[in-house]
């Protein structure tokens, strides 16, 4: 996992506000450092185990922020 990282206050912030919205119980600081570190992980695993459909996804999230390109 990603222990050493600090992940940026407004990344946690949105993470929080997200679990608020399916969880609120447990919409918690620690709980949403816990689903940033779980995202990286399952990242980190798919560029080695299939780095191609990594690929495909960034390609795929790069055209909705750029449609015209």
């Amino acid at each position: 996992m990603t222990k050493d990282y600090d992940y940026p206050e407004a990344d946690i912030d949105r993470m929080i506000e997200y679990i608020k919205s399916i969880d609120p119980e447990n919409a918690t600081p620690e709980m949403a450092i816990m689903m940033l570190e779980n995202e990286y992980a399952k990242n980190h695993k798919l560029s080695h185990e299939q780095p191609e459909l990594l690929e495909a996804i960034y390609n795929d999230i790069k055209k909705k922020q750029r449609p015209n390109q």
